[in-house]
């Protein structure tokens, strides 16, 4: 995300910001509101807006599908280390 933002001229400084900005309140609105991230989605995207024509292209990119695939892969190997006896 931060590179994204440099890529549209903000400073590398304020484009790290943006990004921790960004995150910080998307947990928060998760942790207050207690809807799923698919809720505030749709409540944040209005047609042909900003926030859906982003949203496709990491729909295209299958963003999610590599995010589920990486906590998967981290918890089986985390797993399969466990029965080593080792800690990771």
């Amino acid at each position: 995300m931060s590179d994204g933002a440099l890529k549209i001229g903000l400073p590398r400084s304020t484009s790290i910001k943006f990004t921790a900005k960004v995150a910080s309140v998307a947990a928060e609105t998760l942790l207050e509101t207690g809807k799923n991230a698919n809720q505030l989605k749709d409540e944040a995207s209005s047609p042909s807006g900003g926030a859906i024509y982003g949203i496709s292209v990491l729909d295209k990119a299958e963003v999610a599908s590599g995010i589920c695939g990486a906590v998967e892969a981290a918890f089986k190997r985390a797993q399969t280390l466990a029965t080593l006896g080792i800690q990771d």
